[in-house]
């Protein structure tokens, strides 16, 4: 029997109103569409439901035993929609990013996440290509650096920070406060492009070839005693933020951007990825 929600609505309307103007009016629909649903209802359960005159309309004995059948079905869907939206409310939130980039954001964003009322449940994955991770459903979301976003995906900034180039401790410019973007691209071994490898490994890189790169100054916490961090004021600053995918389906995934805005707020260009307290 082809019965639809809308027909089990329309019952309960009109056995509410005993009135097809006002029923259709309370429905926001015209009159003769839901008199000829009714009469539809009736003909496929083959029995009726309302008795009909020119002045009234009451309800039969079968229809008021269908119309309490037809509110206690639509208080168990609704019952059923709200436990699948909780827990898909409780679904674990992904969230991708590369190792040692944004690690202090990132911290951050944890850390008020679970201090919320109703906290957020976040699982971080680490991956070499976040925005990849996000593409692939493996991750709702990508903290990553801006340049790294996937065309096709929503972005939203957060930080931007400054450079610094990674110098082996004992090259003769590792003792400078600060160095110029030309300065830095000419010196043997740069790597203009940081390689998509992880942090560690390009510590090995610049430690054991002499190697050097432009990074953000949050790896600084992360290189150990074996390379230096220089900073290069005149380098553009390095743009943090988070992408996904346009329709998102995560029902806290705004919840998620919005405290990860709020903990972006409290950083200064100065302080980098430092919150000020």
């Amino acid at each position: 029997m082809d019965l639809e929600i809308r027909d089990l609505e329309y019952a309960i309307a009109l056995s509410e109103e005993l009135n097809f103007t006002r029923a259709a009016a309370r429905l926001g629909i015209a009159q003769p569409p839901l008199s000829r649903a009714i009469a539809r209802l009736e003909r496929r359960l083959g029995a009726a439901l309302f008795a009909r005159t020119s002045r009234s309309v009451t309800l039969t004995a079968t229809g008021a035993e269908f119309v309490a059948d037809a509110q206690t079905i639509l208080k168990e869907l609704q019952a059923l929609i709200d436990r699948t939206g909780a827990a898909d409310r409780r679904r674990e939130l992904v969230i991708a990013a590369r190792p040692a980039t944004g690690s202090g954001l990132l911290h951050d964003i944890l850390e008020r996440a679970a201090r919320l009322p109703d906290p957020l449940r976040l699982r971080v994955i680490l991956e070499r290509d976040p925005g990849a991770a996000v593409l692939s459903g493996a991750a709702d979301i990508a903290l990553l650096c801006l340049s790294q976003a996937p065309a096709n995906m929503a972005v939203d900034q957060l930080v931007d920070q400054p450079a610094v180039v990674l110098l082996p401790e004992n090259h003769p410019l590792a003792s400078y406060s600060t160095l110029g973007v030309e300065q830095v691209r000419r010196l043997p071994g740069h790597m203009v492009d940081c390689p998509q490898i992880s942090l560690d490994e390009i510590v090995d890189l610049i430690r054991l070839e002499g190697r050097s790169v432009l990074a953000s100054r949050d790896v600084t916490t992360r290189l150990g005693d074996h390379v230096v961090a220089v900073a290069v004021p005149d380098a553009p600053t390095i743009g943090f933020g988070l992408a996904y995918p346009a329709t998102a389906t995560h029902p806290r995934l705004p919840e998620l951007i919005r405290q990860a805005r709020r903990v972006a707020y409290t950083y200064t260009e100065e302080s980098a990825l430092h919150p000020r307290h």
